[in-house]
C-alpha cells in the first residue's frame, strides 16, 4: 500500500509540475490557468490522501507492534509461572527426600536416640518459628521498642543552655 501511496503522489507532482512548465512557456489564458489550477488542486488532494494513509499505516502498524507486544508478554508470563511451578515441585521433591532420609536414619537409632532426634527436631523448629515471630515483632513495633526521648520546647531550650555552659560559652 505504501508503494502506491508512494507512486499516486509521484504522479500528482509530476502532473503539476509538467503544467506548471507550460504555463510559464506558453501565455497564461484562462485554460492553462484552470489546468494548472487542476492540477494543484489534484496534488494537494493526494497529498492529503498520501499522509492519511501514512498515519493509517502507522497505526496499524504500532497496533500490530502491541498485540505482539502483548503475545510476548503473555508468552514470557507463562514461561515464568511455568518455572515457579517446576522450582516448587522440586523443592517438595527435596523435602520428601529429605524426610525419607530422615525417617531411615531414625530407624537405624535405638529408642532413647530415636527420642533425642525427634525432641532436638522439634526443639529447632519451635526455636526457628520463635525468632521469626520476634523478628516480625520487632519489624512491627520498632518504634516502642526503640523509645526516644521527646522534649518539649522549654525542655529543648534547657537542654541548648546547658550545653552552651558545659562549653563555656
Amino acid at each position: 500500500e505504501r508503494e502506491i501511496n508512494n507512486e499516486k503522489l509521484a504522479i500528482a507532482q509530476e502532473e503539476y509540475d509538467i503544467m506548471k512548465k507550460r504555463s510559464e512557456l506558453t501565455d497564461n489564458d484562462a485554460a492553462t490557468n484552470d489546468a494548472l489550477a487542476a492540477a494543484s488542486a489534484n496534488l494537494y488532494n493526494t497529498k492529503r490522501e498520501y499522509y492519511e494513509k501514512e498515519r493509517e499505516l502507522v497505526s496499524q502498524l504500532q497496533a500490530a507492534g502491541q498485540e505482539l507486544s502483548a503475545a510476548e508478554k503473555k508468552r514470557l508470563e507463562d514461561a515464568k509461572k511455568n518455572a515457579e511451578k517446576a522450582e516448587e515441585i522440586k523443592k517438595e521433591e527435596l523435602k520428601k527426600a529429605e524426610e525419607i532420609k530422615e525417617r531411615a536414619e531414625l530407624s537405624l537409632l535405638s529408642n532413647k536416640d530415636r527420642e533425642l532426634k525427634i525432641l532436638e527436631k522439634k526443639y529447632n523448629e519451635e526455636k526457628a518459628l520463635l525468632e521469626k515471630y520476634e523478628k516480625e515483632f520487632y519489624e512491627k513495633n520498632v518504634d516502642i521498642v526503640k523509645l526516644k526521648p521527646k522534649y518539649t520546647e522549654k525542655e529543648k531550650q534547657k537542654i541548648e543552655e546547658l550545653k552552651k555552659k558545659l562549653r563555656g560559652g
